[in-house]
């Protein structure tokens, strides 16, 4: 995989390399918009789909993360299913290395399961929030890194 992100890295200017980022994230918006209604926290829920709508429209299509700027200032963060059933109580349990997916916990790899079934056509959008997961549970600090059993995810109900 090295070779084929270096050399995506080297032909891609960086401008083309952040719009395909902030479509693929402006994807997964409907995904963590969903998972703060379940966890609970409307005001997440729907700040995270003013994103959405504004990504959508002001931002072409999500090609521009308008929404993270003046006048709007809607932060993009990260949530999904295993952040989910972690607000739930349901332990991350084991820890796996697994070929190809990497580092996970169970919890994990049955939130990541979860992703396609409400919204296929973002499935697999959010790889920024499941890369960022497992650089912290390699060891690796990331920003916002929450503290649920090593995960890298919040299992807090007290934040939203």
């Amino acid at each position: 995989m090295a070779p084929v992100a270096k050399a995506y890295k080297k032909s891609l200017p960086k401008p083309v390399r952040s719009g395909i980022r902030n479509f693929l994230n402006n994807l997964g918006e409907p995904i963590v918009f969903l998972n703060y209604l379940l966890q609970l926290k409307p005001g997440k829920a729907f700040e995270t789909l003013g994103r959405f709508a504004i990504n959508s429209t002001i931002g072409i299509g999500g090609l521009v993360d308008v929404a993270k700027k003046e006048p709007f200032n809607l932060p993009h963060r990260r949530n999904g299913f295993a952040n989910t059933l972690g607000y739930y109580g349901v332990d991350s349990g084991s820890y796996l290395y697994l070929p190809i997916i990497g580092a996970t916990t169970v919890r994990d790899l049955v939130g990541d399961g979860l992703r396609p079934v409400p919204f296929p056509a973002a499935a697999n959008c959010d790889r920024q929030a499941v890369q960022s997961s497992r650089l912290h549970r390699a060891g690796r600090s990331f920003k916002g890194a929450g503290s649920a059993g090593g995960t890298g995810r919040s299992n807090s109900r007290d934040s939203g």
